[in-house]
């Protein structure tokens, strides 16, 4: 009889912890599961905060156009006697066949961009070294033009070009070197009305009829 009660105890008591401990490893589990919910949750926010940060968002755009740059489709064909390959898009047009043709045929042709009207032709270039075929716009060599100062604009530490002349002031020596170190200065001029005016500037990027120019960009004071 004591050895029935024994094993009855001892049943008992293996059972009793066996439901414990299924209990505990059940309750383990579901706060596991809990936290990896909170934490998928915790993530997603991160990240949802993270791309409303204005500079992830422009390195987002940044890079976006360098991989647009990168796998810019290029077409074969016969330049001079050459078989050369170009890319079909230059700055933010994509060149039509049309233009396409006339290029391999070393025509001039004129498209829109965001700059503007361009023309050019097909030409060898050279970047970085690099030697390449491509699309080469007709603009005017201002490094060898007398009516243009070439330096180093020391903002962007870049050699940029600009007029040397604003309205009727041509800039002195002086404020040559004030323009390149990124200096805004004041300029006398005469209106075309022979009034003489006073405005200040400096060299910035600026669009001018469609055209983007870099050069002696004014501060008028607007009339209200």
């Amino acid at each position: 009889m004591k050895t029935v009660v024994i094993a009855f105890l001892f049943s008992f008591m293996f059972y009793s912890s066996l439901a414990i401990f299924n209990a505990l490893i059940f309750q383990a589990t579901d706060t596991m599961a809990n936290i990896v919910i909170h934490d998928k949750q915790t993530m997603l926010s991160n990240q949802l905060n993270l791309t409303s940060v204005p500079e992830l968002q422009k390195a987002k755009m940044e890079w976006n156009k360098r991989q647009e740059k990168i796998n810019v489709r290029k077409i074969t064909g016969n330049w001079q006697g050459k078989e050369v390959s170009i890319k079909t898009k230059w700055g933010n047009h994509s060149f039509t066949e049309s233009e396409l043709t006339q290029l391999f045929a070393n025509k001039t042709i004129t498209i829109n961009t965001e700059r503007g009207q361009v023309s050019g032709k097909l030409a060898e270039q050279t970047y970085k070294g690099n030697k390449f075929f491509g699309f080469k716009p007709d603009l005017p060599d201002k490094a060898q033009s007398e009516d243009y100062v070439t330096g180093t604009f020391v903002p962007t530490n870049k050699q940029v070009s600009f007029k040397k002349q604003f309205g009727t002031h041509i800039f002195t020596p002086e404020e040559q070197n004030q323009l390149l170190q990124g200096e805004e200065i004041t300029v006398q001029a005469t209106s075309k009305s022979g009034k003489p005016y006073a405005v200040k500037g400096q060299l910035k990027n600026y669009v001018y009829k469609g055209k983007r120019h870099f050069g002696f960009k004014a501060k008028f004071n607007r009339k209200k």
